[in-house]
C-alpha cells in the first residue's frame, strides 16, 4: 500500500467537511439521499472521492463519477489513480470520437474502455466480489449514449482455462462470432491465429497477445507472447484463465437491426448500476448546455444519415431519463458556486493555484509560510528528476524537503517522513505522479502542488490508452512474395512465381521459381535464397525483366558495383579525415546530468536510447563529433539534441541551433525553453521577429557569454554573429539550406562537435552498410502511444467533409485541407467555409511571400484557426499535436510518397488520427492512381504497412544522402542489391585497411553462404507445418543470413515457439515426445554446419558412404591437426588426410548414425580445438 497516499488520506480524515460527509454517506448509502458539496476545486475533488472511497462503511460496490465535460473526466481519471492507495486505475466510460449516425466504428481504445465497463457491471449484476469498490468516471454527453443489455454483454464473452479440451476449428467460429479476424500473424488486437497445435489470440482488452499451446485437443499452456518478436516469455508465470470479449461493440449490441422502428431504447449506463453504487454529480450546473449540444448535433446528423436507421429515442437518451435512473441511488452533488438545492450543503475551504503565473521565487516562500504554520505541503513532479530537482533547489534555499519516490522506495524501505505523534510531514515533501492541478484544503492543513504550476511547464496527457499500432513488427519490407519483382545476383531481374516442392535423387527439396523474359523459369534451391533480393528503385519504375543468360545484367551489375565501389572509397576517406579532426573531450555524465535526464516526461524507446549515448560517446571522445541522427517527427530526435546541449552547457560551452524556417525555429525554441525551465540556462532566439536593435543586443551577450544557447535561422550563420566558446553546433534539416549557407557550416564545423537532424526516412539496410563509415543514429520506431491513421478514400461529398471535420472540431483538434492549385485555393476555402460556417479559415500557398506565409502557419499553430487550406507546402518537420485530421482534395494527382508524407503530419498523438483521400466525381481516374491510393488504404498501420509504404520515399531519400549518380545506380539493379553490394564494399575495404593498407588483397572472412553442402537429405520447412508462403520465405532468408550460432538457435526457439513441435513416437522407449520436424530440423543442421565450416575455412563438406569430407581453402594442415585431438572410442572414427586440401572423416557405424548431428559435433569439437591451439 502506498503510505503516503494513506498519509494524505489521514489529512483529511482530520478535516471537518470530510468527517461530515463520511457521515453523510453512512447514512445515506442504500437510502437514495442527496449529498450536496461544494467548492473542491482543482484536483481536490478527486483526492476526497478517492480517501471516501477507501474509508466507506458499510462500503458501497460502486463509485461512479459523472463531470460535465470530457476533458475534466480524463483529469479526474489520472487523479483517482494518483490518489488511489494501491495505485488503481479507475475505468472510465469515454467520449466516443465518432459522430451520431457516423458510419465508422468508434476507435478501438474508446471501444475497450466501453467493453471493460459493461463486463465489470455485468460481474456485479452477478453477484461478483471485489476487494475495493469499482471506480468509474464518465461525462453526461458520453452517457447520453445507449449501451447493450446485461445479457447481450454476458453472451459476448469466451472464457478459457487451462487443462480443459479444445477444438481449434471450434474456437475459430466462436472467435468470427465475436468479430475476431483470422490472420496469418496476430499483431493487433482483434486478430487470431491458428497453426497446427498453436492457437494465438490477442484479445482487445489484453496488454499483449496470448498463445495457446495443444497437446492433441488439450491446452498444455496459455502465455503471453511479445507481438514485435513473436516469442513467449518462458519464464512468465502461465495462464489459468483467459477471458475474451468482444472485438467490437457492434457485437456486443447482439442483433440490434439499426432499421427496425418497433425496436424499444435501448438501456443507459445508469440502468447498469450496481442498486448500492454511489454516483457523483460533478457540475450538474453545465449539464443542460452538454444536452442542448448534444441533441442539436444528433437532430442534425439524423436529419442527414438517419435513413434507414434506428430513431435517436432508440439509440441516445435525454438527461431527464439519466436523472430518473441516477435517482434511484445515493449521490453526491458537487458544485464549486452553488448551494445543494435539497438538503444542507457540505462546503470545503479549498484555493487553487489557477490565476498563479509559475514562479519558483513565489511557491518557495509560500511553502515556508505553511511550514511555519504547522501545515503540510506535498509537491508532485513528473518524474524522478524533476523532483530531485526541485528538491535541490528547495534545500538550496533553505526549506526542509524530503524526496518520497514510489520507483525507489516503494514506501516500504523508506519511510514517508511525518513527524511522530502529529501525523504531519514537517516538511515539504516532493514525489512523483500524475496529479493534474495543485490546491490548498485549509480544514486539512494540506497544501498540493505540481512541477509544472512552479515552473510553467506544459502539461501533458497522461490518460493511458491501449496502444493498438505496431512499434515494430516481424514483417520486412524486403519480404518477398509471389508476384513481385526481384533480382538474383548472377541472372538479374525476374518475377519471384513462388516457392515450388519437388523431389529429387529421393529428397524432398523447395526450390524458389522465378520468371524470367519470354517466360523461361529458373528453379533456385533453397539454400541459395541468399543470391535473390527483392527489387524495388522507386514508385515510377517498372523493371524490364532480364533474359536468361544474356550479357545485359552482367554489364549492368559490374558497373553498379564499380560505381558502388567508388563511392564507398569516397566515403571512407572523407570520414577517415572528419575522425582525424581534434576536438574538446566532454566529461563524463554527473549527477546534473543524470537528474536531467531522468526529467524527460515520457518513456525513451530502444532506438531513442541508442541514438543518445551514441552522441554522448562521440561527445566524449577526443575528436570532433559528425553525427546524423534520421528519425521522423515526434520519434524523437529533439529530445536526442536537447540532452547533447545539455551535456555541452555543463561542459562550459555554447550551443547553436539552426532552423530552416523562422517556424521551426519557434517550436525549437519552445521546445529547448520548456526542458530547461527549472535551470539557470539561458537560451535566446534570432529570427526575423526580432528587431535589429534587439538582434545587435543578443550579438553581445553571445560573444560575452551570457547567452548558453542560441536558436535561430540563417541569421545565426552570419559572420558577424560570434560565439564566445562554440561547443556545439545543431543542424535541422540541412539539405533544406543553400549553397552559401552550407559553406559557412562547413567553417563553423571545424573543431566543434556537430549534430545534424532529419526526418528524411533512410532505411535500416542502408543505414546498415553506412554505419560502419558515417556515424548515423535511426530512430525508426514510434511511441508507443502512437495510433494507425485512420484512412478513408471517396469521391469528393459534402456530407463526408463536414462529418470528418465536425468531428475534429467536437474533440478541439484542427484539420489540414489540401487543395494543391493555387489558382483554385479559395474557391475551395470558400467551399469549404460554406460546409462548415462556424469554422475558422485561413489559406496558405507558395507563391505567398515568405513572411506572409510563416505568419499564416504561426497563427494556425497558434491555434488562431480551425482549418489551414494549402498546397502541399505544409512543414515537413513541423510537429501540430492538435492536427488529427487532413484531407486531401484530388488524392488521384498525388504520388506514393507524397500522400503518404501528407498524411503524415497527422497522428503525433496519442488521439485517432483521420485521412481522407478525395476523388472527383465526375473525371476517371488512372490505374496507377488507383494503386496508390490502394496501397496507402492498405499501409494504414505502423509496422509492415508503415515500413513499406515509406518505401517510395527512402529512395528518394537515397538521392538527397548519397546523390543523382547512386540514385541510378539503385534504378538499375533494385535497392536491397544495392545495399548489399555497398555493404560488402565497405567491409572489404575495412578489411584491407585493418590487413595491409595497400588495397590489393581481398581479406574479407568467409561468409557462411560461402560454403558448399552436398549432402543427400530432406531439408526444408513444410508447408502443412509453416502454410503462409511469405513466412516460409522470410524464415529461409533469416536463416540464410544467420551468421552465429546463436543467431540460429534463437531461431529454432522461435519456430517451435510460434509453428509449435510435432509429436514423434520415440519406437526404442515407446514413448511420445515434441520436437521439429525432421526437415526442419535437417534445414537448422546445415546453416550450423555453414557457420562453423566458414569460421575454420573450410569451402565443401560432402556427405560420403562411410561419413564426409571437408575441403579447404588452403592448406588443412592446421586444422588436421586439431582434427586428431577429436576423442575417439573404439576406433568408431578414422581420419584420413588424401590431399593438402581435405579431411575425410570416416565412421564405423555410419549408417545407424544421425548423420547431420554428428557432422554438426565434429565442427563443434575442430572449434573448440582450433581455439586452444592459438
Amino acid at each position: 500500500m502506498n503510505e503516503l497516499i494513506t498519509a494524505i488520506h489521514s489529512l483529511l480524515s482530520q478535516a471537518e467537511p470530510c468527517q461530515q460527509l463520511s457521515s453523510a454517506i453512512a447514512e445515506s448509502l442504500g437510502h437514495f439521499r442527496r449529498i450536496g458539496v461544494k467548492g473542491l476545486r482543482s484536483s481536490s475533488l478527486p483526492a476526497v472521492i478517492s480517501w471516501f472511497t477507501a474509508q466507506a462503511q458499510p462500503a458501497p460496490s460502486m463509485v461512479f463519477v459523472i463531470t460535465g465535460n470530457h476533458m475534466r473526466a480524463s483529469e479526474i481519471v489520472d487523479d483517482l489513480e494518483f490518489f488511489s492507495p494501491h495505485g488503481q486505475r479507475p475505468y472510465y466510460w469515454s467520449l466516443p470520437e465518432v459522430l451520431p449516425y457516423d458510419n465508422d466504428d468508434a476507435i478501438l481504445d474508446d471501444q475497450i474502455n466501453h467493453l471493460e465497463l459493461l463486463d465489470i457491471l455485468a460481474r456485479l449484476k452477478n453477484g461478483e466480489k471485489f476487494d475495493a469498490p469499482v471506480v468509474a468516471v464518465t461525462c453526461v454527453e458520453a452517457m447520453m449514449w445507449r449501451v447493450p443489455s446485461h445479457e447481450n454483454t454476458e453472451r459476448a464473452r469466451i472464457v478459457i482455462h487451462w487443462g480443459e479440451e479444445f477444438v481449434p476449428e471450434t474456437f475459430a467460429a466462436q472467435a468470427d462470432k465475436l468479430g475476431y479476424q483470422r490472420v496469418s500473424t496476430v499483431e493487433v488486437r482483434g486478430e487470431y491465429a491458428i497453426r497446427g497445435g498453436i492457437v494465438d489470440i490477442f484479445p482487445v482488452t489484453a496488454e499483449s497477445p496470448i498463445r495457446i499451446d495443444l497437446f492433441g485437443n488439450e491446452i498444455e499452456s496459455m502465455r503471453h507472447f511479445d507481438v514485435n518478436t513473436q516469442r513467449t516469455n518462458k519464464d512468465a508465470d502461465e495462464l489459468e484463465e483467459v477471458q475474451i470479449l468482444p472485438a467490437s461493440e457492434r457485437v456486443a449490441f447482439g442483433d440490434l437491426a439499426e432499421g427496425a422502428a418497433h425496436l424499444e431504447p435501448l438501456p443507459c449506463i445508469p440502468d447498469l448500476l450496481p442498486p448500492d453504487a454511489l454516483v457523483v454529480l460533478d457540475s450538474t450546473e453545465t449539464w443542460m448546455l452538454h444536452e442542448e449540444r448534444f441533441k442539436s448535433v444528433v437532430k442534425h446528423r439524423y436529419e442527414e444519415h438517419g435513413e434507414g436507421k434506428a430513431s435517436p429515442e432508440v439509440l441516445f437518451a435525454g438527461l431527464k431519463e439519466l436523472e430518473k435512473a441516477l435517482s434511484h441511488h445515493t449521490q453526491i452533488h458537487h458544485s464549486l458556486i452553488l448551494e445543494s438545492a435539497v438538503g444542507r450543503t457540505i462546503t470545503f475551504d479549498t484555493e487553487s493555484f489557477e490565476t498563479v503565473k509559475p514562479d519558483f521565487l513565489w511557491y518557495s516562500t509560500r511553502f515556508m509560510e505553511e511550514l511555519k504554520s504547522n501545515r503540510n505541503v506535498l509537491a508532485v513532479c513528473d518524474n524522478d528528476g524533476q523532483a530531485k530537482r526541485l528538491a535541490q533547489l528547495l534545500t538550496e534555499n533553505e526549506i526542509p524537503t524530503e524526496v518520497c519516490i514510489p520507483e525507489v522506495s516503494k514506501f516500504s524501505k523508506l519511510p514517508v517522513p511525518l513527524v511522530p505523534n502529529t501525523g504531519k510531514f514537517g516538511c515539504v515533501v516532493v514525489t512523483v505522479g500524475d496529479m493534474n492541478n495543485g490546491f490548498r484544503l485549509q480544514s486539512a492543513q494540506l497544501m498540493m502542488v505540481t512541477d509544472r504550476e512552479i515552473f510553467g511547464r506544459y502539461k501533458h496527457r497522461h490518460l493511458v490508452r491501449k496502444t493498438t499500432s505496431k512499434t515494430t513488427t516481424i514483417s520486412d519490407p524486403r519480404e518477398i512474395k509471389p508476384g513481385d519483382y526481384v533480382v538474383h545476383i548472377d541472372h538479374g531481374i525476374a518475377i519471384f512465381s513462388g516457392i515450388r516442392t519437388i523431389e529429387y535423387n529421393g529428397k524432398t527439396l523447395d526450390v524458389i521459381e522465378l520468371e524470367y523474359a519470354d517466360h523461361v523459369t529458373l528453379k533456385v534451391p533453397i539454400e541459395k535464397i541468399n543470391l535473390i533480393h527483392k527489387y524495388s528503385a522507386g514508385e515510377n519504375e517498372t523493371p524490364k525483366l532480364d533474359y536468361l543468360g544474356s550479357k545485359r545484367w552482367s554489364i549492368r551489375r559490374r558497373k553498379g558495383q564499380e560505381e558502388i565501389e567508388r563511392y564507398a572509397r569516397e566515403l571512407a576517406e572523407l570520414y577517415a579525415r572528419r575522425s582525424m579532426t581534434p576536438g574538446t573531450a566532454s566529461k563524463p555524465d554527473n549527477d546534473a546530468q543524470r537528474a536531467f535526464e531522468d526529467s524527460f516526461l515520457y518513456n525513451e524507446t530502444a532506438d531513442q536510447l541508442r541514438a543518445i549515448e551514441d552522441v554522448k560517446r562521440d561527445m566524449m571522445s577526443k575528436h570532433s563529433m559528425d553525427r546524423l541522427i534520421v528519425g521522423d517527427v515526434g520519434y524523437g530526435k529533439t529530445e536526442v539534441a536537447i540532452r547533447a546541449a545539455f551535456k555541452a552547457i555543463q561542459d562550459g560551452k555554447q550551443v547553436a541551433l539552426l532552423c530552416p524556417t523562422t517556424v521551426l525555429c519557434q517550436q525549437h525554441y519552445h521546445n529547448f525553453r520548456e526542458r530547461f525551465a527549472s535551470y539557470p540556462i539561458r537560451i535566446e532566439m534570432i529570427s526575423r521577429f526580432k528587431t535589429a536593435t534587439e538582434i545587435r543586443k543578443l550579438k553581445k551577450y553571445i560573444a560575452a557569454g551570457e547567452v548558453q544557447m542560441v536558436v535561430g535561422t540563417h541569421a545565426v550563420l552570419s559572420k558577424s554573429m560570434i560565439f564566445k566558446d562554440l561547443g556545439l553546433l545543431i543542424v535541422d534539416e540541412e539539405h533544406r539550406f543553400g549553397v552559401a549557407q552550407k559553406e559557412r557550416l562547413r567553417e563553423l564545423r571545424r573543431g566543434t562537435d556537430c549534430l545534424t537532424l532529419t526526418a528524411t526516412p533512410i532505411p535500416r539496410t542502408l543505414y546498415m552498410s553506412l554505419s560502419g563509415v558515417r556515424d548515423m543514429s535511426l530512430i525508426n520506431t514510434p511511441p508507443a502511444d502512437r495510433h494507425p491513421i485512420r484512412t478513408r478514400v471517396v469521391h469528393w461529398d459534402r456530407d463526408v467533409i463536414e462529418e470528418a471535420i465536425l468531428r475534429e472540431l467536437n474533440r478541439g483538434g484542427q484539420v489540414f485541407y489540401i487543395h494543391n492549385r493555387v489558382q483554385t485555393i479559395y474557391e475551395a476555402a470558400k467551399r469549404i467555409k460554406e460546409i462548415v460556417p462556424q469554422a475558422r479559415i485561413v489559406v496558405g500557398h507558395g507563391q505567398m511571400n515568405e513572411e506572409e506565409l510563416e505568419n499564416v502557419m504561426l497563427e494556425f499553430v497558434d491555434g488562431k484557426y480551425d482549418i489551414l487550406v494549402s498546397t502541399t507546402i505544409i512543414e515537413s518537420g513541423m510537429d501540430i499535436p492538435n492536427v488529427n485530421t487532413i484531407i486531401m482534395d484530388r488524392a488521384d494527382m498525388f504520388g506514393l510518397a507524397q500522400i503518404y508524407q501528407l498524411r503524415g503530419r497527422v497522428g503525433r498523438q496519442s488521439r485517432q488520427a483521420y485521412a481522407y483521400l478525395l476523388l472527383p466525381n465526375e473525371r476517371n481516374i488512372t490505374e496507377q492512381a488507383v494503386q496508390r491510393i490502394n496501397a496507402i488504404q492498405e499501409f494504414s498501420g505502423l509496422g509492415a504497412g508503415f515500413n513499406l509504404a515509406m518505401r517510395d520515399m527512402e529512395i528518394r531519400g537515397v538521392g538527397n544522402l548519397l546523390g543523382k549518380e547512386q540514385h541510378g545506380t539503385v534504378c538499375d539493379i533494385g535497392f536491397e542489391l544495392y545495399c548489399h553490394l555497398l555493404e560488402e564494399a565497405i567491409e572489404r575495404i575495412k578489411a584491407q585497411v585493418h590487413a595491409n593498407g595497400d588495397g590489393k588483397t581481398d581479406t574479407r572472412p568467409m561468409l557462411p553462404n560461402d560454403v558448399e553442402i552436398r549432402w543427400q537429405v530432406s531439408a526444408a520447412i513444410p508447408a502443412d507445418y509453416v502454410p503462409e508462403e511469405t513466412q516460409r520465405i522470410s524464415l529461409y532468408k533469416r536463416i540464410a543470413d544467420a551468421r552465429k550460432l546463436a543467431d540460429l538457435q534463437d531461431i529454432a526457439e522461435e519456430i517451435a515457439d510460434r509453428f509449435g513441435r510435432k509429436e514423434v513416437r520415440d519406437s526404442s522407449k515407446a514413448t511420445v515426445k515434441r520436437d521439429l520436424p525432421d526437415n526442419v530440423d535437417n534445414l537448422l543442421n546445415i546453416a550450423r554446419i555453414r557457420i562453423m565450416a566458414a569460421r575454420v575455412g573450410i569451402v565443401r563438406v560432402v556427405l560420403e558412404a562411410n561419413g564426409f569430407k571437408i575441403i579447404a581453402r588452403a592448406p588443412i594442415a592446421p586444422l588436421a591437426n586439431c582434427a586428431t585431438k577429436i576423442p575417439r572410442k573404439n576406433d568408431e572414427l578414422q581420419i584420413y588426410c588424401d590431399d593438402p586440401y581435405s579431411l575425410q572423416f570416416a565412421f564405423k557405424d555410419w549408417e545407424r548414425r544421425k548423420k547431420l548431428v554428428t557432422c554438426v559435433t565434429i565442427f563443434k569439437q575442430l572449434i573448440v580445438n582450433s581455439k586452444k591451439a592459438r
